[in-house]
């Protein structure tokens, strides 16, 4: 009987388990079907062929409960002020989530001056993220402080303990410049130590490099001298 066949690949699923796609990229590994469910593009294939490595890019406004989901703008002229991605865990044992900033240039905070006289304008806001702005916020935990200004190579962890999204968003102002984010967003089990312990805003287990603040330009062409901390 027609109605009772079916492909075995109907049935197969994936653990999420991640992969590794093109552009040195980290994927997960799904079935094709999957990846098409979750409007994802192959790269590749996994588990000895029979699954896709499958990245999903999030847009503005949009959401995702996969694991290694990425944050991609290229442009820098965003047609949006406000640009918000949700999170939902891919299971419910999930307690820790990584923002892995592969590239992230946003407007830096309000600059400050060397200068004898008071500045003008925005007055007792020096270091403050004025034009843009990134933040994190989850349910029931602290979420993260608001970051602008370049923080490429830079993470941020932070904790999942309610079943609500975790929501980061990116406000973006008026002033011209030159903006790009890739951002990766993992997923981590209870007690997984690549996560590190509950409530650790960043965790390094290198035996050596360098540990800077955020919005300071390590590797790039601005020097220390025209950086402006952030408040």
């Amino acid at each position: 009987n027609e109605e009772r066949q079916f492909s075995l690949f109907n049935v197969v699923k994936f653990p999420d388990d991640p992969c590794t796609a093109t552009e040195n990229r980290e994927g997960v590994c799904l079935t094709k079907e999957e990846c098409d469910q979750r409007s994802g593009s192959k790269s590749g294939t996994c588990a000895q062929g029979y699954g896709v490595c499958c990245i999903v890019a999030l847009g503005c406004g949009q959401s995702s409960s996969t694991n290694n989901t990425y944050l991609v703008m290229s442009t820098s002229k965003p047609t949006e002020t406000y640009c918000e991605y949700s999170f939902l865990k891919s299971k419910s044992t999930i307690c820790r989530f990584k923002f892995t900033f592969n590239e992230f240039q946003i407007h830096p905070p309000e600059e400050g001056t060397t200068a004898t006289t008071a500045p003008t304008g925005n007055g007792g806001s020096i270091g403050q993220c004025i034009n843009d702005a990134f933040v994190i916020s989850t349910p029931g935990g602290p979420g993260s402080p608001m970051i602008c200004g370049y923080n490429t190579n830079q993470h941020i962890f932070v904790d999942a303990p309610s079943a609500q999204a975790v929501v980061a968003a990116f406000t973006f102002g008026t002033k011209s410049y030159a903006r790009k984010y890739n951002i990766k967003v993992s997923q981590y089990q209870c007690g997984a130590e690549a996560a590190g312990p509950p409530g650790c805003l960043q965790y390094f287990t290198g035996t050596s490099g360098a540990v800077a603040n955020f919005n300071f330009p390590t590797g790039d062409s601005a020097t220390s001298t025209t950086t402006t901390h952030l408040a």
